[in-house]
């Protein structure tokens, strides 16, 4: 999956990657720019908080390879700000439009049908309804035995009483 993720190019579009030829002062950091990109990529797949992200970096070392870091097991990170503060000097230069572009332009041979759009068929089918619904009845009433509004929960959609095919318990998921 690395090597599918321009990193460098997203690291240089944030800001991260130093171009002047004079060393930065101060302490050498963890990661490199390409590793603060990888961690926020590992942050959004794993939809950990900070805390449990630095305990699984600590002793992952498939995380840690991602991340271009490798963590002493006898000296572990321990605190979780850093990875607060990396977030936190990237939403700084986010520029979301420029960054999808790179990943466009990076992911394009690997795609198909990109004239063809996608969509949830979950979120599809609550449309329909809704709309039906909608054009049925004007408005949705509450607390009505007539009309019961639709039901959200997650990914399960309980439809109306006059759209269910069979039983009271129908369900379209």
């Amino acid at each position: 999956m690395k090597k599918l993720l321009p990193l460098h190019e997203m690291a240089e579009n944030l800001g991260l990657v130093n171009k002047s030829m004079m060393p930065k002062r101060g302490r050498k950091s963890y990661f490199t720019p390409e590793g603060k990109v990888a961690l926020m990529f590992l942050k959004m797949k794993t939809q950990m908080s900070f805390p449990k992200l630095m305990e699984e970096l600590n002793w992952n070392i498939h995380y840690q390879l991602f991340c271009d870091i490798l963590i002493d097991p006898t000296h572990p990170l321990k605190n979780y700000k850093l990875l607060d503060d990396i977030a936190a000097e990237m939403a700084g230069s986010l520029k979301i439009q420029e960054l999808q572009n790179l990943l466009a332009e990076a992911w394009k041979p690997y795609m198909k049908n990109l004239d063809t759009m996608f969509t949830d068929r979950e979120r599809q089918m609550f449309d329909i309804i809704t709309k039906v619904y909608r054009q049925q009845h004007n408005h949705f009433r509450s607390g009505d035995a007539l009309y019961t509004t639709l039901f959200v929960t997650g990914d399960l959609i309980e439809a109306p009483p006059r759209f269910r095919s069979s039983g009271i318990n129908d369900t379209i998921s």
